[in-house]
């Protein structure tokens, strides 16, 4: 979830779900220029994203280091997910 943003980027606290943590180890600022347009036009305060990080493979076998920025597209899903880190 964002906590803060200004022209040029944003601030979020980063829960590593894959690894099962429930609260926060980290914080992240996350520059405008790696969020799509679309996305960054939507962006407030709040905002709940998931950071997709890993390793794709091109078609010639190449790994290739990848990192994503995702808004999920339901609405009121911010709510629920800040809940269930405030236990």
């Amino acid at each position: 979830m964002f906590v803060a943003m200004d022209d040029q980027a944003l601030v979020a606290p980063l829960v590593h779900l894959m690894a099962g943590a429930t609260y926060a180890g980290e914080e992240a600022v996350i520059p405008f220029s790696d969020v799509s347009a679309e996305d960054a036009a939507k962006t407030r305060i709040g905002s709940i994203f998931r950071w997709v990080i890993g390793y794709g493979h091109s078609p010639d076998g190449t790994r290739n280091r990848t990192s994503q920025i995702v808004f999920p597209e339901r609405q009121g899903m911010g709510a629920k997910v800040a809940q269930s880190f405030d236990s």
